[in-house]
């Protein structure tokens, strides 16, 4: 849980996510959608996608020099 924390406290995506999946959660609250396995994957697909993406996306180095 605290690696969890860290990485939404440091992580942009990891808060992009975590803020997607909660307005998910507050739109399915919303509007009284039935609770099954495929709206509860939907909710945490983008929290849980945001928690690997770090891994697979690095920065890279730009070769131009500044003005």
């Amino acid at each position: 849980m605290k690696t969890i924390v860290q990485k939404l406290w440091t992580e942009p995506a990891v808060a992009i996510g975590a803020t997607a999946s909660i307005i998910l959660l507050l739109l399915n609250v919303a509007n009284d959608q039935i609770w099954d396995a495929q709206s509860i994957i939907a909710i945490a697909a983008p929290f849980v996608a945001s928690l690997g993406i770090r891994q697979a996306v690095t920065p890279t180095p730009t070769t131009e020099e500044p003005k």
